[in-house]
């Protein structure tokens, strides 16, 4: 095995670890989620970055947002649930005793393509519903930071 091809499959190695704690990070966080009601549902939702974010927002527009959740619930449930597997496939092929190179960017292929769906199924919500919000609202929104 060459310098190069070293070095590669460090870097992919290095970006599937990377893939798998921030899966993780996420999964733990979606795990500590509390109920929310809405409408009579318990929405299981983010107790960290989305509770800060309905925190933050003027109280009719935070109604709006969890209104809004209600259909997409499922799908977005869906979209967390195909990531953890996702996830776990990166995990599967990097514990491997020799690893595929091919495997392995396909499994993080996955990863990367479960992050984009479920960021549009997100940004389909947004679109629905920045719109009807007050502007305080979509200040806090436009300023708004998921990590902290």
């Amino acid at each position: 095995m060459t310098g190069l091809s070293r070095l590669r499959l460090a870097l992919l190695a290095s970006l599937g670890l990377n893939l798998f704690a921030g899966g993780y990070l996420a999964a733990q966080a979606w795990r500590q989620a509390a109920p929310v009601e809405v409408a009579g549902l318990a929405l299981e939702l983010s107790d960290r970055p989305l509770r800060r974010l309905m925190d933050a927002l003027p109280e009719a527009d935070a109604s709006q947002l969890r209104q809004a959740f209600v259909p997409r619930r499922q799908a977005v449930l869906a979209r967390f649930q195909a990531q953890r597997d996702a996830l776990a496939a990166v995990r599967r092929e990097l514990l491997r005793d020799l690893v595929d190179p091919a495997a392995l960017a396909s499994a993080i292929a996955v990863v990367q393509q479960g992050r984009a769906d479920l960021a549009a199924e997100l940004a389909a919500l947004l679109q629905e519903v920045a719109p009807r919000m007050s502007p305080e609202g979509r200040r806090v929104l436009a300023e708004f930071r998921l990590a902290r």
